[in-house]
C-alpha cells in the first residue's frame, strides 16, 4: 500500500512539474494570428427630439479601405450594430493560451458615414483601437432634419 502512494504522489508531483513548466513556456511557444470581429452599436436618433431614426444606411472607409465595416443583423431597430474586422495575435503554450493583443492596423481612424434619405448625412471619425478593443460601448449619433 505505501508503495502505490509513493507512485501516486510522484505522478501528481510530475503533472505539476509538466503543468508548471508548459504554463511559463519551457516547452516552448507559438505565436499566430487569427480574424476575429469587434462589435460597435450605434443609436440613431433625431437631434432635436431625441426620437429613434429607422432606415439608416451606413458606410465604413479607412484609408485604402472602402468598406471597413459589416452591418449586423440585431433584434432592435433603433440600435445599428457595425462589425469590424481585427487580427489578434495569441501566443500559445502547449496547455495555455498565454497571451492576446489585437494587432494595430496602420490606419488609425475610421470614417462612419450615417446615411439616412429623411435626415442629413452624419460623418463620424473614431479611434479604431476604441472599437476593437470593445471600449466604444453604443454612441448616439444625433441627425438633423432636411
Amino acid at each position: 500500500m505505501k508503495k502505490m502512494t509513493v507512485v501516486f504522489v510522484t505522478i501528481c508531483l510530475l503533472a505539476v512539474a509538466v503543468t508548471v513548466a508548459d504554463y511559463t513556456g519551457l516547452f516552448g511557444t507559438e505565436t499566430s494570428t487569427r480574424l476575429d470581429f469587434a462589435e460597435a452599436r450605434f443609436r440613431i436618433v433625431e437631434a432635436g427630439t431625441g426620437a429613434p431614426i429607422f432606415r439608416t444606411r451606413v458606410k465604413c472607409v479607412q484609408k485604402g479601405n472602402d468598406n471597413a465595416c459589416t452591418l449586423k443583423d440585431t433584434l432592435s431597430d433603433d440600435v445599428l450594430s457595425l462589425l469590424f474586422p481585427r487580427h489578434i495575435r495569441v501566443t500559445e503554450s502547449l496547455l495555455f493560451t498565454l497571451n492576446e493583443e489585437t494587432v494595430k492596423p496602420a490606419e488609425p481612424d475610421v470614417h462612419i458615414f450615417f446615411i439616412n434619405p429623411d435626415y442629413g448625412t452624419v460623418n463620424m471619425t473614431l479611434p479604431i483601437m476604441d472599437i476593437l478593443e470593445d471600449n466604444a460601448g453604443i454612441t448616439r449619433v444625433e441627425m438633423q432634419g432636411r
